[in-house]
């Protein structure tokens, strides 16, 4: 009975864990040597009656990237106990690419509220705008 009470208790705390986590992602691996290359908040407010969704697009248009990306974190920065915050997906380019578009889409009546990082080896944007 004892080794049940703590399982339960475990089990709990493991749930209660990953849910106020809310649903985060990670594409690539950060080096020790590669730089922040861009960092976006993307906070929308909730929509009543639809779901919301918000493109992070890197490098921003008019400019070009001329170092390959490492690595793109989608922070989910609710801080929520609701697991249906949303998520963010890759829809273009990405790690090993110089350019990614982030997807990130919230469920019907919820808002974003997303940190995306990208990372890189050290490099520079030139304007061709």
């Amino acid at each position: 009975m004892k080794h049940l009470i703590v399982l339960t208790f475990a089990v709990i705390a493991a749930t209660w864990i990953t849910i106020s986590q809310g649903v985060s992602s990670r594409y690539g691996s950060k080096g020790i040597h590669d730089q922040l290359l861009h960092r976006q908040y993307v906070v929308i407010e909730p929509s009543w009656w639809r779901g919301l969704t918000s493109d992070v697009v890197y490098p921003p248009p008019g400019y070009v990237n001329t170092k390959p990306i490492s690595a793109v974190f989608v922070i989910d920065s609710t801080g929520s106990t609701n697991t249906s915050t949303g998520y963010g997906s890759l829809s273009k380019g990405g790690p090993g690419e110089t350019h990614v578009t982030v997807h990130l889409k919230s469920p019907f009546r919820t808002g974003l509220n997303f940190t995306v990082e990208i990372y890189g080896t050290s490099g520079y944007l030139v304007n061709h705008g």
